[in-house]
């Protein structure tokens, strides 16, 4: 089963080529960034990927154990 997802999503996006890399919903802003926050807390900034808290859409696939995980960024016009 497919939903679509609409807020924020934290993003990993690569030092070089700027591509992301992986991608998370929350469930707002708040959250967000306090997981941002926690991340670039325990890991070396300079050295890794960079982290941003963005609007947009995510396409979520149900798993047998009844959630759902993010598989693939949407267009978001908003």
């Amino acid at each position: 089963m497919i939903e679509i997802f609409t807020g924020f999503i934290l993003q990993m996006i690569a030092s070089v080529g700027g591509t992301v890399m992986e991608f998370t919903p929350r469930k707002s802003l708040s959250e967000c960034l306090k997981v941002k926050r926690k991340i670039e807390r325990e890991s070396d900034t300079y050295q890794g990927p960079r982290w941003v808290c963005m609007k947009g859409k995510l396409e979520m696939h149900k798993t047998m154990d009844g959630s759902y995980r993010p598989m693939k960024m949407l267009p978001y016009d908003g």
